[in-house]
């Protein structure tokens, strides 16, 4: 999940592989990479206040507990989009050096190590409240609110950013973030342990992805165990010509988790599409851990399992709006709103 300073494209091993390179490709190679960022950043900046907005103005989003662990994430896709990777665009622009200095290069590796593990988390933290939502729906309507689920928001927010903080408070290589080639040239680079580098990895991307894939395993049993209840009500209407004082009971829990089932759905496709996006970078990089010889001249190549990762930051408006009735609702009343300006 974390890059080292070979890993990262503001490194000297991108300098030294680009120095060494016919510089026409690497222009070719850089005008795409930048154009394809460029796109990532509107289209996530965009989408995912889009979605921030879609819930505030509709009834049923904005009484969802799930919603309030969505916005969470949109707000993580914003960040990502509005600090790491546009400092990746103006250090592409300028051949992957950096003019800003060594308290931007901090700020732009420290978002970069709150980026993607806010976004698991929010997605760890939605799975559980689907799960529980499923399992155990009366009790989950008596004891879920807002409030908890704020409580829940600020916990994961404070974990993110003091694991963070984590190689600023002294667990780093050498304290150093801007090196200078022969040529005077600075460049930024990722200060992180490499120890640091594999526990985020394992803490903060295998483990959730354990945990959510036994989570949506269970959610799949309770699913296939409802269809069999719900048939099984069918046969009973069909066979008596009424309903019962259970069958009725039944049909009314049906509506309920059918609801509930639905939206589970649409977060499993989110947690699906997330872990597509960011699982070869973050093979990538515990690779480049235990074997540095593996990934030795292959900067291209780390750059563009990047941007596959940074993608995600740009999906989900677009997740939330193909498998949600009401996001598509929604999305469509303000576009309508924004055209009449």
């Amino acid at each position: 999940m974390d890059n080292t300073s070979e890993l990262q494209p503001n490194s000297t091993s991108g300098g030294g592989e680009s120095a060494s390179t016919d510089d026409k490709s690497w222009e070719r190679f850089y005008s795409a990479v930048i154009t394809f960022q460029i796109c990532i950043i509107c289209i996530s900046i965009t989408g995912n206040i889009l979605v921030c907005t879609a819930i505030l103005i509709t009834d049923r989003l904005r009484k969802s507990i799930a919603s309030y662990f969505l916005i969470s994430l949109a707000i993580s896709d914003v960040l990502t989009a509005s600090f790491p990777m546009s400092f990746e665009v103006h250090s592409y622009l300028i051949n992957l050096q950096w003019d800003l200095g060594a308290g931007a290069c901090r700020f732009y590796t420290t978002m970069y190590l709150i980026a993607a593990p806010s976004s698991v988390i929010n997605l760890l933290a939605v799975s559980i409240d689907r799960y529980r939502a499923i399992s155990r729906p009366l009790l989950y309507i008596q004891n879920m609110n807002p409030t908890k689920a704020l409580v829940a928001i600020f916990v994961i927010w404070t974990y993110v950013i003091a694991f963070a903080l984590v190689p600023l408070m002294g667990w780093n290589d050498n304290g150093v973030v801007i090196l200078r080639n022969e040529n005077g040239e600075n460049y930024c680079r990722f200060d992180i342990n490499e120890h640091y580098s594999l526990l985020s990895s394992i803490i903060n991307f295998l483990i959730p992805m354990f945990i959510m894939s036994v989570i949506y395993y269970h959610i799949y049993k309770i699913a296939h165990e409802h269809a069999k209840r719900i048939r099984r009500i069918g046969t009973n209407v069909s066979s008596s010509g009424r309903l019962g004082v259970e069958e009725s009971a039944l049909i009314t829990e049906k509506k309920n988790m059918t609801r509930s089932i639905k939206a589970a759905k649409t977060i499993s496709i989110i947690v699906s599409a997330f872990y597509l996006s960011w699982l070869p970078h973050t093979a990538y990089s515990i690779v480049g851990i235990f074997c540095k010889e593996c990934i030795q001249g292959k900067f291209k190549l780390s750059v563009i399992l990047l941007l596959i990762a940074y993608t995600n930051s740009a999906m989900n408006p677009f997740l939330y709006g193909f498998h949600n009735r009401d996001f598509r609702e929604a999305f469509k009343r303000l576009l309508r709103f924004k055209r009449a300006f």
